[in-house]
């Protein structure tokens, strides 16, 4: 795995290629996650878009990289996650813990977004994000 990274105000993008597969991939990821902290940056973008291959190892990267960063106080988000990779986080459930974007774009307004809560998302804590209250929607007399 190589990673490339490119800053966006305070948010990181690390744009990862090729294969997610082995514990030095984990490694590299956390040692990234934590470099990036102490320059005061905890909110990150993995773009999965050149992502080829991925197995359980490098699931676990990504979760382990995403404790990291909730300890620190941030969050991450993942980007172009292709059809097959989108599939692998669905039967794995990680599509409950994580919040996905189509584009990096769109990941970082996420960020940026006031009303970025609008899906429940597990902390890896155990604690669940929850959407924000909305007011009752008023019921018309029939």
């Amino acid at each position: 795995m190589h990673i490339e990274e490119k800053i966006v105000g305070e948010v990181a993008v690390l744009g990862l290629r090729g294969a997610l597969l082995f514990d030095e991939d984990d490694r590299v990821l956390q040692q990234k996650i934590t470099n990036l902290h102490v320059d005061g940056i905890n909110k990150v973008i993995l773009n999965l878009g050149k992502v080829h291959r991925i197995n359980s190892l490098g699931l676990s990267a990504i979760v382990s990289a995403a404790r990291v960063l909730q300890k620190y106080g941030g969050d991450i988000r993942l980007a172009e996650i292709d059809r097959e990779m989108h599939d692998i986080f669905w039967q794995t459930r990680l599509v409950q813990v994580f919040h996905t974007y189509e584009t990096v774009g769109r990941a970082i307004a996420s960020f940026q977004s006031a009303g970025e809560d609008y899906a429940p998302v597990k902390r890896l804590d155990g604690d669940a994000a929850r959407p924000r209250d909305l007011p009752p929607v008023p019921r018309s007399a029939d």
